[in-house]
């Protein structure tokens, strides 16, 4: 089968698909191919200049890329199975935005990332089954920041070229009986190779290892009763630290089901994040001493379909503790905070005709203030309504709204903005025919003028022309 698809928006920009795809008796293909180009998106209209941005098509936000990727997976002996997974994305420039409030001119020269992925699933007995994935993922860049729009001032140059190879196997014994335990275990080795104009003036190469193992134990002690135990240890290493720093990650969790109808849940666990490469040595702001980040986490959650099944509705609260938080302090990344945030997420649906239905998602994000820190980019209040309308002739109307409150963002030098409150509207509409499908989009309705974060505005009202194919 051969696909051909395409999206047109405002100012030039479009994305064109070409792929195939097809499934025999032991094996099945993907191939495909894009190209996605931009002008630049344009501002919402009620956008207030300021002396480095004018307004309309947003400053350097131009750009083309391309896309290729592929996969096959294939059955072994009836029992096994493989599979080989393929990416590449290049640009030859790829611009930056930068922040409306300060004079800087950037992008990246031979922009490229790919990935290769091989994996394989084989059943040794009937209650015995191996899993495997080996993965190698890579790319390169070249970033150039300008002072002037000549590009003749030139503040930084940095080249880097990363890679990354992972293995994770994983055996799972099943038996009806006495539960399921899963036992695994994950191994990536990252690398970059980088030369800038600040901390590395020659080329350097610097490493990251990290270790994990781990096993878990499912079982039902009860009909109407599951319990997952787990406990896992992580390490982490790279260039300038000796010795590998390990962390304990045990986790427990229980799901209590009454009925065919409702769920409840309680899950608590310690897990740790370790350092990436970009905090220990991306450009001026890297620090190689950085601790693992670590969180203790608990949720409870509740599931059910209520008044005669008509509403469906979820509900979750949940609080993290997280240590040694790896963020911005005076330019550049440290392990400086200690917070602890906690909230509720709720989600309703429900199809009141067959033509029509809706779903609400409600979120609230707080913490305690014990200290200096500010989560950013992330509102108290977050709310999406969506609206669908099935038409005749299998057409699909979808309206959506949503709405983020006041949050905080932070500067490159560390200080902190409050962002306000905005509502987004967005309208699909798609109809099939025949081996077509069309799509006919409005994005940011009422060309709301708001911020992702502090200084980069984001882009206003937008239509959308698509277009797929199947042969």
């Amino acid at each position: 089968m051969l696909q051909l698809g395409g999206v047109i928006k405002r100012n030039n920009t479009q994305e064109l698909r070409i792929g195939s795809a097809h499934s025999f008796d032991t094996y099945s293909y993907q191939l495909g191919l894009s190209r996605e180009h931009t002008d630049g998106f344009v501002l919402a209209d009620d956008f207030i200049p300021t002396p480095f941005e004018n307004g309309g098509v947003r400053n350097s936000s131009a750009k083309t890329q391309y896309n290729l990727m592929g996969s096959i997976n294939a059955d072994i002996f009836t029992f096994h199975k493989l599979g080989l997974d393929i990416g590449y994305s290049g640009m030859d420039k790829k611009e930056l935005p930068a922040s409306i409030y300060e004079r800087r001119f950037r992008f990246y020269e031979d922009w490229k990332r790919y990935h290769a992925t091989a994996s394989g699933e084989f059943i040794l007995s009937e209650t015995l089954l191996l899993t495997n994935m080996l993965a190698f993922d890579g790319g390169g860049d070249r970033y150039l920041e300008y002072n002037d729009p000549l590009l003749q001032s030139l503040n930084v140059d940095s080249q880097m070229q990363n890679r990354s190879l992972a293995i994770a196997p994983r055996l799972r014994w099943q038996r009806e009986q006495s539960g399921t335990w899963d036992w695994g275990f994950r191994y990536e080795l990252q690398g970059s190779k980088r030369k800038d104009t600040s901390d590395y003036p020659d080329w350097t190469d610097n490493t990251v290892q990290n270790t994990q193992v781990f096993t878990q134990y499912e079982a039902k002690p009860l009909t109407n009763l599951l319990l997952t135990t787990a406990i896992g240890i992580s390490g982490n290493q790279n260039d300038r630290i000796t010795k590998p720093v390990w962390n304990l990650e045990p986790a427990v969790g229980l799901v209590f089901s009454p009925n065919s109808n409702a769920k409840t849940s309680l899950a608590v666990g310690r897990n740790s994040a370790n350092p990436t490469l970009r905090q220990l040595f991306s450009y001026s702001k890297g620090n190689p001493y950085l601790k693992t980040q670590n969180s203790l986490k608990a949720e409870l959650s509740h599931e059910s379909a209520v008044v005669w099944n008509f509403i469906n509705f979820s509900t979750s609260l949940f609080y993290n503790d997280t240590r040694d938080l790896i963020d911005l302090y005076n330019g550049r990344y440290a392990n400086i905070y200690e917070v602890q945030s906690y909230g509720t997420e709720i989600v309703m649906g429900m199809a009141p005709l067959n033509l029509w239905s809706l779903e609400a998602e409600y979120a609230y994000l707080d913490y305690y203030k014990n200290s200096d820190y500010r989560l950013t980019e992330t509102p108290k209040h977050s709310l999406t309504i969506t609206n669908r309308l099935s038409l005749p002739a299998k057409s699909i109307i979808q309206l959506s709204s949503h709405y983020k409150g006041e949050r905080f963002s932070q500067d490159d030098a560390g200080g902190y903005h409050t962002l306000s409150p905005y509502w987004r509207q967005d309208a699909l509409f798609s109809i099939p025919w025949r081996k077509l499908k069309l799509t006919l989009g409005l994005e940011n309705i009422l060309d709301a003028d708001y911020q992702g974060e502090y200084g980069f505005p984001e882009a206003g009202r937008n239509f959308s022309i698509g277009i797929e194919a199947e042969i």
